[in-house]
């Protein structure tokens, strides 16, 4: 064999070995390849999973809110028709001690009897 032929057969026999270090190389980075597709199916799977528990969570908390809100309504609403029905007897009794005054007022000619009404409308306010 010539020195050309030797160096080239050392060059074809470089380039198998290049090429067999390349095919091992292409072939780990497709296991690193398959290995980082099933650890993000993995990582996707966990955060579907977290996600769907955060969910259910905000749910239930907005369920919790609205029943807490429609029970406030509630309250609020036996609170208004108490508080109108309050507002009626005073505004009743505020005229009928109108009219009684009105009343006493017409029909009294001294003080001390106009000051004895008065005060005898006074605590009869103070009782009911």
């Amino acid at each position: 064999m010539t020195p050309q032929a030797v160096e080239k057969s050392i060059e074809v026999v470089k380039e198998v070995v290049g090429l067999g270090k390349g095919l091992a190389e292409w072939g780990q980075e497709r296991e690193r390849t398959k290995r980082a597709q099933i650890d993000a199916g993995v990582e996707m799977a966990r955060i579907e999973k977290a996600t769907l528990e955060v969910i259910a969570d905000a749910n239930a908390e907005m369920r919790r809110i609205e029943g807490t809100h429609a029970k406030h309504v509630m309250d609020h609403q036996a609170t208004m028709k108490r508080l109108e029905i309050e507002q009626q007897k005073v505004t009743s009794r505020l005229s009928q001690e109108e009219r009684v005054l009105d009343k006493v007022l017409e029909q009294v000619d001294n003080p001390a009897q106009l000051a004895e009404s008065y005060r005898a409308l006074l605590l009869s306010r103070n009782d009911s």
